[in-house]
Formats: C-alpha cells, structure tokens, sequence
C-alpha cells in the first residue's frame, strides 16, 4: 500500500483510481498532487548511497553503452514484416480453416465487413521503400484522406498536429515526383495500383520553404534544462548553431571552438555522428525526415566538448590469463595478440594471483581496437576477458554520499541473481552494479579504488562472500579506503554468514530491491574476527621449467616456491566464560 507523499491519502484506491511512482527513489503521488512535487528526483532514501552520474564519466569510444556495463542482448527474432500472406491483425493463410468454423451469420458479417475495410501499407520514407520495410492500416473502402492519415499517424505513434503531415501514393516511379492525394477525390481512384493489390502510400512531412527548428540537448554540459529549440534555415551552418545554442544555454563564455555538434540516432542502439561545422543542419534535417519519420524523431543533436572530459587515460581490464607470470611474460602474451602498433602506454595495475591487469591507452581508436581483439582472442584455450572501466572522480562526490558497490553473483540461488542485479541497475546507477561473472570482484574494486570511503553489497553465498574478501586482501592495500563495511543479500541454501549477522536464511525473490537497499542503509556496522595463516614449505625444491621461463624471459622470482597465505573468518563461535 502506497500513499501520496503530497496530501498522505493511499494511492490506488477509491479516492484515487491512479497515481505516479518515481522510478529512482519510489515516491508515491496522486496525478493531481505529483505536479506541486520538485521536478529534480533527489533520489529519496538512496540519495545516501547512490553514485552521482556528475561524478562519473565514460571514455568516448565506439562501443554500445551495453557492452561497457557487462550487459548481454537477449537474442530476439527480427521484426516481421507485414506481406501479402499477413494481415494487419497478424492473420496468416490459415484464415479459410478458421472460416470453416464459423456460423454462417459470423461468415455472412465478417465477409462482409471485409469487403467494406481497405488495407493500406503505408511507408515513413525514401528508405523504407526501398527496404520494402512499412506498417498496414485497416481503413473503410470510402474513408476520406484526412482518416487515411490520422489511421497512418497513429500507426507510426506520432501525436503531433495532423496538419504539418499529408500522403502522398508510393511507388518506385513515383519517387522523382509525388502528388499530395486530394481530400475532395476519392482515394482509390487516386492511386494507380491494379484490383488486387494492395494499395501504398508515403507519409510526408509538410516542410518549411526556408526555415524551421530543431532541439539540441546538452552532452555533458552542467546545465539544469534539457534542450534547447534553435531556429534555422537553409543558410545555418552548424558554427552558428552551436554560437546560438551556447548562448541559449548561458555557457556562452565557453570558447565556440572547443564544442561540436554531434548527430544520435537512438535506433537499435546509439549511432553517433560528428556534424561538419560547415554543413548545414536544416537540409540534415529535411534529408532525414524524407528518408524515415521514424528515425527522424528518433534522431537528436548533442552539443558537446571535442576534448574528452573523460580525460586522456582509458582503463581497459584484462582478465583470463595465467596466473603467477611476470610482468615481462605478461606483456610478450598481449603483444603477440595486438601487435605492436597498439601497445599500451603503461600498466595501471596487475594482478598476478589472478592472472588480470589493466592497461592504459590514450588514444580512443587505439583502445577500442585492442578491445575488440581481445574480446576475439583466446589463450590456453580460454576466452581472454576485456572490459572498459570507468572513471570515478571522488572530488566530485558530495560528502553526504557514501557510494555502494553492489556485486551479484548471477549464478547463485538457481539464477535468482539476474532478477537481483537488473533490479539493482535501475535503482542505482547501473556503473556500481557488477556482475562477478565479468572478471569477479577485481574490476569493481578497482574502479572504486581512489574513494575514500564506500560500502559493499554482496548477493550470493559465503562462496561468494569469500571471495569478495579473499581480493580486498590482495588489492585493499592500494586503495583509499581499505576496509570497506560489506553487507549480504544470500541467495541459494546454507548461507550461515548471513545467518548469523541477520539478513536472513536466503533471498526468496518476494522481496522488495528497494526495502533490501533501505536496510544495506540503516543497518549496524559490526567487527568480524579475521586472521592470517601462514604456511612455509619445508624444503625447496628447484624447477627446471621455471627457471628455463626466468632465463628466457629475465624476470626475477619465477625460481622462488610462493609461500601459501590463508586469510580466516570467524563469523560464529562459542566459548565457556570463566
């Protein structure tokens, strides 16, 4: 039960058949009482724990944004498109046998309200007509014009005014001239396509002779409003829209030469385009509309920086290899699967327990090269394992946040944490959520290194609650803040950590994400009894194959027998008082 954090009355009740929630930080309000609220989230309770986007950024690479946070695509079917043997209502050649079925009054009545309907393909554009790409209406034989294009409108979810829009006939002879269709004719003796067939049209935008407006949104720029409109015409270049719109966004101090205007496509992913300072944006944007609508609204331009706010470094993690080399053999391995000419410029950190690093580049095109051969490449028969990290500024985090790292174990509690860590990537920002499945805990901690204080999220098992701190001993010593609070979300059987500090015998997936994060919030902070043992080998026993990698390699140590370090936690015991 949720009630209007505004007037305190339930939500989705009599009073109130509907309301709105906030995504982020779950705010509940009536429809009426939801505009007197701010329009800035702040985050609500997580406000504490969730990572600002200000203080993060992303190398600018040509890699989908998917890929940078670990995400894997669910293989879906390509969309079907509608052709002679489909209906618009997805009916196929088995209609006759459903036909069959029926009573003759349903056959008398449904033929008949066939007849009366015209199914029309109506194409968005030059490009879907070539892709043979279009959506169906399903309109009355003597529907006038003006209802062909409302049906049309809708079909491509377009609200806008139905008079900056018209159809015109669409054919492949038609394209070096087009007719408006007339509203006083009817429409089937407009167009020219033979009894039988169905009939197409092209949905048009009716354009502007001269001028007309585009929105342009502000790619990192601290600003408080969205976009900006900037009107144009044929003449505009795109250096006098980015001028107009450094003004409009009162950053007009910022030198124009150190901005560039970037075209997005949102369409099966992000495209990115760099728009020349001399083209013209109006002709880019009536291009645009001729070839698709529909990739036309879903098109914007991004004024942004051409230096990188990023910065130079690019941290590119590599994990899978062998574990226990030197950082000589390391480097041979990775320079015989890039080559030379995309070496890095230096070691960030290695691994050598786990047979992980990180390498620095500067250079994006050099960086997203190298990733996309790693990502291809094998060693010893394993999958070398390739991430792009990203980079935390802890001067830009405000001192009421206390960031939290959340890692899940996707495997754990019959794969409970998948649910677990998309519930998790919605709630927070989706760059502190880690699967450990992607390189374990290393990249996590890596990218949360330089804060000076934070908390962890664990969701698995005592296996998985191990290992987390099995690599905060190996790798906290280098951080800022070296023993970071951690809690548990237990998913899967036994679980006797979690148990014993109180989050209970196992995750059950009834449970709210939001309430689990509440209580990582307001929950105690206590000590765990930890040790190291030690064990030294007796005797020393010299390997003529290392000692053979030493010589060939000049690394030092190879020849020496690593003494076992074992690190103990004690989380439940009993003793007799005295």
């Amino acid at each position: 039960e949720f009630r209007c954090c505004r007037c305190k009355k339930t939500c989705w009740s009599s009073e109130c058949l509907a309301g709105m929630r906030c995504e982020w930080c779950g705010v509940s309000a009536h429809a009426t009482c939801y505009r007197s609220l701010p329009v800035e989230c702040k985050f609500g309770s997580l406000r504490e724990i969730l990572l600002p986007s200000s203080c993060l950024t992303i190398p600018r690479l040509d890699v989908p944004m998917e890929t940078i946070l670990g995400i894997s695509r669910k293989s879906t079917f390509p969309a079907r498109t509608v052709s002679e043997e489909w209906s618009s209502s997805g009916d196929s050649k088995t209609e006759d046998e459903e036909r069959e079925r029926r009573s003759p009054r349903e056959k008398d009545g449904r033929d008949k309200d066939k007849e009366d309907c015209e199914i029309i393909r109506v194409f968005d554009g030059n490009a879907s007509l070539k892709k043979r790409l279009y959506r169906t209406i399903s309109v009355p034989r003597n529907a006038t014009v003006q209802a062909i294009l409302e049906a049309a409108l809708k079909t491509f979810h377009i609200s806008d005014d139905p008079k900056n829009y018209f159809v015109t006939e669409a054919s492949e002879s038609s394209l070096a001239g087009e007719r408006e269709l007339e509203e006083s004719m009817p429409v089937r003796s407009q167009l020219k396509t033979p009894d039988g067939k169905r009939p197409s049209i092209f949905l048009r935008y009716k354009e502007q002779k001269d001028s007309g407006c585009i929105k342009v949104y502000p790619g990192g720029l601290r600003v408080s409003c969205g976009y900006k409109n900037i009107l144009v015409n044929k003449d505009t270049t795109t250096e006098e829209v980015i001028l107009t719109s450094l003004r409009k966004f009162g950053v007009e101090d910022k030198d124009p030469e150190s901005f560039e205007l970037i075209e997005v496509l949102l369409d099966k992913g992000v495209t990115e385009r760099k728009v020349e300072r001399t083209a013209k944006p109006f002709q880019i944007m009536v291009h645009s509309r001729r070839e698709s609508l529909r990739q036309n609204r879903m098109t914007r331009f991004y004024l942004q920086q051409k230096e990188d706010p990023h910065g130079p470094s690019i941290s590119l993690y590599v994990g899978n290899l062998p574990t226990g080399l030197s950082q000589r053999q390391y480097e041979k391995i990775l320079v015989d699967i890039i080559g030379k000419e995309n070496k890095w410029e230096r070691f960030d950190g290695i691994y050598y327990e786990y047979g992980s690093l990180v390498l620095i580049y500067t250079i994006p095109e050099i960086a997203t090269t190298v990733f996309n051969i790693l990502q291809e490449s094998t060693f010893d028969d394993k999958q070398i394992l390739a991430l792009l990290l990203p980079n935390i500024q802890p001067h830009m985090i405000p001192d009421y946040v206390k960031p939290l790292m959340v890692f899940v174990n996707v495997k754990s509690g019959g794969c409970q944490g998948l649910d677990l860590i998309t519930s998790f990537r919605k709630l927070l920002n989706p760059h502190q959520v880690f699967n450990l499945e992607n390189g374990g805990p290393l990249p996590g901690l890596y990218v949360f290194r330089n804060i000076p204080y934070y908390k962890i999220l664990v969701c698995g098992g005592d296996g998985t609650v191990g290992w987390v701190l099995s690599c905060l001993d190996n790798v906290g010593q280098d951080a800022e803040c070296q023993s970071p609070p951690m809690a548990i979300v237990p998913l899967g059987t036994g679980n006797d950590l979690a148990r014993v500090l109180r989050w209970g015998p196992g995750y059950t997936g009834g449970e709210d994400p939001l309430n689990v994060l509440r209580d990582v919030i307001d929950a105690e902070e206590i000590k765990l009894d930890r040790w190291t043992v030690i064990f030294h080998p007796n005797e020393k026993e010299q390997d003529e194959t290392k000692m053979a990698i030493a010589n060939d390699t000049n690394s030092a140590n190879t020849t020496e027998d690593p003494t076992s370090i074992f690190v103990m936690n004690n989380y439940f015991a009993t003793a007799t008082e005295f």
